[in-house]
């Protein structure tokens, strides 16, 4: 658009959107001469305005007034009646079209003036590949660009080099970014691209950095979740499962949202309208880390897995509460304290997807030995906070 006489910005919200949007305008003053500092800013070129990951409106920014702020300075800015005209760009994950819904200004944009980006062509993942660079004055090393395509493509397409698996996509930024570090002056090389370890090599170093990147707290939080992703295969490769984030987050809210935005970030978990899911099965062997933790507690998962289908399976009335039991009170035996990955006070908890009624599986081992308490919270109405509690037993 430049070629057009437009004039581009690009911004992202980050904890304190209006700060980022007086920095981006280049307007230092307080908050309340934001619109009309907008005002002066939008009259003096053709004007576009992109707001990246728009989504950080919502998972970091915490007050609710400066967001809706920020997003009214938008609207102002969008519906300018000056002859100079505006354009406002939202880039939005598409699992946060729900909480854009819940905002005036945002459901009209949804509704009305939204466009799906679905997955690329071949042709445009080669110019995803080069242009960024060619944008920089640089340009890949002849056969670089042959090289990163090929790998892409024979992730989860072994056989069919002239197809890419969409699931990859993200792991193109990994790559690129490890190409771009390791660049010989204004050029970058297979050599580089090869230092880096290719698209595996540098999954494991991005990982590695969202994870340092956490705080203790954050890092159990991560690994829970990571645990929660994966199907641990006894005779087979581990796989990636898909869960509700509702699912993933919901037994240490705060640490495990921040924890979550980060691995999403770095685009080592994708999310959807619904779900998370690991990036691509890569992940599963390019991360040394999360490889390690796999390989330690592959009985403990094993257990743990079949634990969630025996409580499913009682929550859905074709399973019973006493394999539940049985199954609970085995796994705290065989953990050492009374403790496995990522539980808390001694207790085992069982988040079950998909079930009508939100149930939780806990063992509470205390003074008298272990029991097993199964939890109903709620109803398919939603009433009552806890709805029934079961305690069993089991047979010593």
């Amino acid at each position: 658009m430049a070629e057009d006489g437009w004039d581009s910005t690009i911004l992202t919200p980050g904890p304190d959107p209006l700060t980022a949007l007086r920095h981006a305008i280049g307007h230092e003053e307080d908050e309340d001469s934001v619109t009309a500092a907008l005002s002066r800013w939008a009259g003096a070129a053709r004007r576009l305005l992109v707001i990246d990951q728009a989504e950080e409106v919502f998972t970091q920014c915490r007050d609710e007034a400066q967001r809706d702020r920020f997003l009214s300075a938008l609207e102002h800015l969008a519906i300018r009646d000056d002859t100079d005209p505006v354009a406002v760009v939202l880039a939005v994950r598409a699992d946060f079209y729900a909480a854009c819904l819940d905002h005036p200004v945002l459901e009209y944009a949804l509704k009305h003036r939204s466009y799906l980006l679905g997955p690329m062509r071949l042709d445009e993942l080669a110019e995803a590949v080069t242009r960024p660079a060619e944008m920089l004055g640089c340009e890949l090393e002849p056969g670089l660009e042959e090289l990163v395509i090929t790998e892409l493509c024979g992730i989860g397409h072994a056989e069919q080099r002239h197809a890419y698996d969409p699931g990859a996509l993200p792991l193109l930024s990994h790559v690129m970014t490890a190409a771009w570090e390791r660049r010989s002056g204004r050029r970058l090389t297979i050599e580089g691209y090869r230092a880096a370890g290719g698209v595996v090599g540098s999954v494991a170093a991005t990982a590695e950095r969202a994870w340092t990147g956490l705080t203790e707290f954050q890092q159990a939080a991560a690994k829970q979740m990571l645990f929660g992703l994966i199907t641990v295969g006894r005779d087979s490769r581990d796989t990636r499962r898909r869960v509700s984030r509702e699912e993933l987050t919901r037994r240490v809210i705060e640490a495990a949202d921040a924890a979550l935005d980060a691995l999403v970030r770095t685009r080592l978990i994708t999310m959807d309208a619904e779900t998370a899911y690991l990036t691509h099965e890569i992940v599963l062997d390019a991360w040394p880390r999360l490889r390690t933790w796999l390989d330690e507690d592959r009985v403990g998962s094993l257990e743990r897995q079949r634990l969630h289908i025996d409580a499913v399976d009682w929550a859905a009335g074709t399973g019973s509460l006493a394999a539940v039991s049985r199954r609970t009170v085995g796994i705290r035996r065989r953990t050492r304290g009374g403790r496995f990955a990522g539980s808390r006070r001694g207790r085992i908890p069982v988040c079950l997807a998909g079930c009508p009624a939100s149930t939780t599986a806990e063992c509470d081992g205390g003074a008298g030995g272990a029991g097993v308490v199964v939890r109903r919270r709620g109803g398919a109405g939603g009433a009552g906070a806890v709805g029934e509690q079961y305690q069993c037993a089991p047979t010593r």
